[in-house]
């Protein structure tokens, strides 16, 4: 799909970045709220 020189970080730039991150938070946080655990694809 993209090619093995793609990176996240020339794509979106700092900016992007942080909304992407802050998105995250939202949706592992509304998943915790829904269903009263963090979900599977987040623990490390």
């Amino acid at each position: 799909m993209l090619g093995d020189e793609f990176s996240r970080e020339d794509y979106v730039g700092e900016e992007g970045n942080e909304h992407i991150k802050q998105v995250e938070g939202i949706l592992i946080e509304a998943y915790r709220k829904a269903n009263g655990d963090f979900p599977l694809w987040n623990r490390m």
